[in-house]
């Protein structure tokens, strides 16, 4: 994302209420950095992605989230881009937690 005005969203359906964990993964470079905001159910999550002098791999546990039958929404939304590009996104892992 290298403007505020585009965002990443995913909907998707689910047959069951259950809770995930949420965790983010990106790549950290020289020209990353900003604030963010993740948005799924009812979980508003907002931190700062970081840049680094080489290409690193940022995990981030984000925390846990119930979702409900039906179609859901996750979002990521540009709050504040600092360099040319928020983050290099690569992955968002919902994990089902017993």
């Amino acid at each position: 994302m290298e403007t505020r005005d585009q965002s990443i969203s995913w909907s998707f359906r689910i047959d069951e209420p259950i809770t995930y964990k949420v965790i983010l993964k990106y790549v950290a470079t020289p020209e990353t950095g900003g604030i963010y905001r993740l948005n799924l159910g009812t979980l508003r999550y907002e931190d700062t992605s970081i840049s680094s002098k080489a290409n690193e791999i940022i995990t981030k546990e984000i925390g846990k989230v119930k979702l409900f039958i039906g179609t859901n929404e996750l979002s990521i939304v540009p709050i504040e881009i600092q360099k040319s590009e928020l983050m290099k996104l690569l992955e968002i892992q919902l994990i089902p937690i017993q």
